[in-house]
C-alpha cells in the first residue's frame, strides 16, 4: 500500500510523524505533499466563486500527487478543505482518458477526520462537542458529520459547535505549537471536567475538529481525561482505521 499524506500546515507534519511510523512498521509506503496555501485561501472566501477556485487548486494538487507518486489513498489532513479533497473523484469520475480514469479508480481520497466523524456518531451518545481553533473549520466539520449520520442512517444528533478563544495566535503569529495544545488542553478542563456532574442529563462526545489540536490531548493526565466525556482526535483515529483497512485486504 502506497499512501500521500497533503498537508495545509508544515507544522503538522512532525504531528504526524509517530502515527505514520506505525503505517511503514507494517510495510506502508509513505509520501509528505505540503501546500500552506490552500487553508490561506479557504480561510478568505466569500463567494461560491472563490470556494469553485480554492477547489480547482486543490483538485490541481490531487492530480500532480497522483502522476509523481501513484498512491492506493491520498489522506487530506486538513478539516477545512477536506470535502474539496475527497470530492475530486466524483468530479473527475467521467474523465475521457482511459489512464486517468484508471488512476482515479485505484486511488481514494480521505479526509483525515472521516474516520474520527464515523466514531463520534456510533459511540451511543446523544450530542457532539465540536470544537474548533478556527471559526473555518467548524460548517466543513459539521456538514460531514450530517453525511456520515445519512450514510449510517443513523437518526439526527445535537451538534454543538465552539471555537477555544486565543489558541489560534500562538500558531499563526508565534508557531508555538505548544502553547497553542495548552490553550486548548486548558479549555478542555474548564469547560469539561466533572461534567457528568454538572450536566448528568446530557452523553456528551468531544471531537477536536483540527488535527493541530490533538496534542492537547497529550498535556491531560489520566486522571483528569477520565472525568472528561470522551474526546476524539483526527490523526490517531485515522491511522487505526487505515491500519484495519489494511487487515480487511
Amino acid at each position: 500500500m502506497k499512501l500521500a499524506f497533503l498537508y495545509t500546515l508544515a507544522s503538522n507534519q512532525p504531528l504526524f510523524a509517530p502515527y505514520i511510523a506505525t503505517l511503514e512498521r507494517s510495510g506502508v509506503e509513505i509520501s509528505h505533499h505540503v501546500d500552506e496555501s490552500f487553508l490561506a485561501q479557504a480561510r478568505e472566501m466569500s463567494s461560491p466563486a472563490d470556494e469553485v477556485a480554492v477547489t480547482n487548486k486543490v483538485h490541481q494538487a490531487i492530480e500532480q500527487i497522483m502522476r509523481k507518486d501513484n498512491p492506493t489513498k491520498i489522506i487530506c489532513t486538513c478539516s477545512t478543505i477536506g470535502d474539496m479533497a475527497e470530492s475530486y473523484s466524483n468530479q473527475h469520475s467521467r474523465m475521457a482518458n482511459t489512464t486517468e480514469i484508471t488512476t482515479i479508480a485505484a486511488t481514494t481520497i480521505l479526509r483525515v477526520d472521516r474516520p474520527m466523524a464515523d466514531a463520534a456518531i456510533t459511540l451511543g451518545t446523544s450530542t457532539i462537542h465540536v470544537l474548533a481553533a478556527l471559526e473555518s473549520t467548524l460548517k466543513p466539520t459539521t456538514d460531514l458529520i450530517q453525511q456520515c449520520l445519512q450514510a449510517k442512517n443513523i437518526g439526527n444528533k445535537n451538534v454543538i459547535t465552539r471555537v477555544v478563544p486565543n489558541a489560534w495566535e500562538h500558531l499563526q503569529k508565534n508557531g508555538n505549537s505548544t502553547a497553542y495544545a495548552q490553550v486548548v488542553a486548558d479549555y478542555i478542563l474548564s469547560n469539561y471536567y466533572n461534567y457528568y456532574q454538572r450536566e448528568s442529563n446530557d452523553q456528551v462526545v468531544i471531537v477536536l475538529a483540527q488535527a493541530s489540536m490533538s496534542p492537547a490531548v497529550d498535556l491531560l493526565s489520566e486522571s483528569q481525561t477520565a472525568k472528561c466525556p470522551t474526546i476524539l482526535t483526527s490523526p490517531g483515529t485515522c491511522i487505526a482505521f487505515l491500519l484495519n483497512d489494511m487487515k480487511g485486504h
